[in-house]
């Protein structure tokens, strides 16, 4: 869990970083006439998506970075109740995979989805998860009482 973090932590840092680099490289090379307008536009509106993309994937990482500092997490009994994702034929094989499972907690009556697969629905589990991020790993699967 701590590793899918810092990877998706560098990921989105990484992008941020070189879009940024890039678009200081393009603005050089216009101002010194070795790039056209229609490039520079071009690829400061692929370069600003970039960085966007980053920034909404770093911030619910910066959210959760004391969780993965301290290797600390939230830590829950959990009913899985429903899919919120179906990927039909994801490898060719005619089968419908699901991800993103819906969980009722049952220390507080609330909803939660989170990225989790092997799941199946109606199952008690002990999930392990940051809040914001909403990575997760299931560490225990219980009886359903």
């Amino acid at each position: 869990m701590q590793n899918t973090y810092w990877t998706l932590f560098v990921i989105a840092l990484f992008t941020i970083i070189a879009s940024i680099a890039f678009i200081v490289l393009i603005s050089i090379l216009l101002s010194k006439g070795k790039l056209g307008k229609k490039y520079f536009v071009g690829a400061s509106i692929a370069l600003s998506f970039a960085i966007f993309l980053g920034i909404y994937i770093l911030v619910p990482c910066v959210k959760d970075f004391e969780y993965a500092v301290s290797g600390t997490y939230i830590e829950d009994k959990m009913t899985a109740i429903e899919f919120t994702y179906a990927n039909d034929n994801l490898d060719g094989n005619g089968i419908t995979q699901y991800a993103k499972p819906k969980f009722l907690v049952e220390r507080t009556g609330q909803y939660i989805v989170l990225f989790a697969t092997d799941i199946e629905l109606g199952k008690q589990y002990i999930v392990r998860y940051y809040p914001n991020t909403k990575i997760c790993e299931v560490t225990e699967l219980g009886n359903q009482q």
